[in-house]
């Protein structure tokens, strides 16, 4: 199930580290899932929810 959300995540935003990633790289994704990929605002935020998960995860293990 979270496989799709992490195969469009990496997609877009798979070649930029986390020390480069912004919050407009962000926008731009959820932008492209609206635009170019037609997906209904209830997958985007599911997408979003994935990606704040991993995202949390991340913080978590480099402070740590």
């Amino acid at each position: 199930r979270y496989k799709i959300f992490k195969n469009q995540i990496n997609e877009y935003l798979g070649e930029i580290s986390l020390h480069d990633l912004n919050v407009m790289d962000i926008e731009s994704f959820y932008k492209s899932l609206k635009k170019d990929r037609k997906l209904s605002n209830s997958s985007i935020l599911k997408t979003h929810r994935y990606l704040k998960m991993m995202l949390t995860m991340m913080l978590i293990w480099t402070t740590t």
